[in-house]
């Protein structure tokens, strides 16, 4: 069977860890039977990478990392890609297209336009409007949907109406170079005793402002001068300095630190001198950074409406989200009780090895084995 993967949509840090962790596993194992026509431009050029002789990396206009832009150049030119290249299946992270007429497999990594807690004007309600129709006809056409959790899949499928035809929930996995480097610091790197760290894409839906006014609490009403490390880069400025002018208000400039990106060899070190994980963002279809931590035995305190309670399990507390009394409660238990941050730390690191690679992309492997038979091109 030959594969076309549409990449042109994987433009931030997660959906290339996901589609790269998955489909270099995928092509190795099934390099007997299957190849890959893996489409790209230079937005992405990142992802192309020596995954096997059954892979075939096409490069696309640039014009194409610009989503409006890329729609209209989809529509235009993506039956003609499909026949040359002689694809059997397409394999896409953007909704299912009403002109491929080849099996698809929908992969659904994005809940930003399905969340209504995440505040959308301008261009970016369009944007999301026409996402959620590519969506419902995802679901309602597709012969496979592959959804990151179980979370995703109930969005989805509350915003088409209807379950899809066949559908595979296949989590991410924690790579085995971050695996490899946490081992030896685990038990060994003293921890900061009132730190806590966030590591994301620091965007409006991450709600930083509510982490921000929770470490607020700690310090006015428990006396806990706790820490707070927020690792990641911050792509609206002015949200930046939104939350900037926050911590200055609340008097915790010396308490709150803005790292921004840091390599992610050195992930392990901010993941493990921490006592707590937390991210109360609004909108997740995985929250990977917090499964992470896990694997480095720091328990999570994550919002409760996102996939993070259904992946990160026993190891953490999920207040409600936008609840900032909650959250600084959750985060004072964990700062605080010795015992009960002992019991939560046991149980994440239980919990983040349940997401290995390997054992995450079989369940892909199962995604593409339940194509329909007879679909193939002759």
């Amino acid at each position: 069977m030959k594969v076309l993967v549409n990449a042109l949509s994987v433009t931030n840090q997660s959906g290339r860890h996901l589609l790269a962790g998955h489909l270099s596993r995928i092509a190795r194992w099934t390099a007997d039977r299957n190849s890959f026509v893996i489409l790209f431009h230079s937005g992405n050029r990142d992802l192309v990478q020596d995954w096997g002789p059954n892979v075939e990396w096409r490069e696309c206009p640039a014009r194409t990392s610009r989503w409006i832009l890329r729609a209209i150049w989809e529509r235009m030119n993506l039956s003609r890609v499909i026949g040359d290249s002689g694809a059997d299946a397409y394999f896409t992270p953007s909704g299912a297209a009403s002109f491929v007429v080849i099996p698809q497999i929908v992969l659904c990594p994005n809940p930003w336009c399905l969340v209504p807690e995440v505040g959308r004007r301008g261009l970016d309600r369009i944007k999301a409007a026409l996402q959620r129709m590519a969506y419902r006809r995802a679901v309602r056409t597709a012969a496979v949907m592959v959804y990151t959790s179980g979370f995703m899949q109930r969005a989805y499928e509350a915003n088409a109406g209807q379950s899809a035809r066949q559908s595979f929930v296949v989590p991410l996995g924690v790579g085995d170079q971050f695996l490899d480097q946490a081992k030896p610091v685990l038990g060994l790197q003293e921890r900061d005793p009132l730190g806590i760290v966030s590591v994301s894409v620091m965007a409006p839906h991450k709600r930083v402002e509510v982490l921000v006014e929770a470490v607020s609490i700690l310090h006015r009403d428990f006396g806990l001068p706790a820490r707070l490390e927020l690792v990641g880069p911050w792509p609206d400025e002015a949200y930046r300095r939104r939350v900037e002018e926050q911590v200055s208000t609340l008097m915790l400039t010396a308490f709150v630190t803005l790292t921004g990106t840091v390599p992610e060899e050195e992930l392990v070190g901010s993941y493990s001198r921490a006592r707590v994980f937390s991210l109360m963002s609004c909108c997740e279809s995985f929250g990977f950074p917090a499964l992470e931590a896990q694997s480095c035995g720091t328990p999570v305190v994550c919002a409760d409406n996102t996939s993070m309670p259904e992946i990160n399990g026993a190891g953490g507390l999920y207040p409600p989200v936008d609840d900032v009394c909650k959250a600084a409660e959750a985060l004072r238990l964990l700062l605080t009780d010795d015992e009960a941050w002992a019991d939560y730390s046991r149980k994440a690191l239980l919990n983040a090895r349940r997401y290995r690679w390997d054992d995450c992309s079989r369940k892909l492997l199962a995604a593409f084995n339940g194509l329909p038979s007879g679909q193939e091109r002759s």
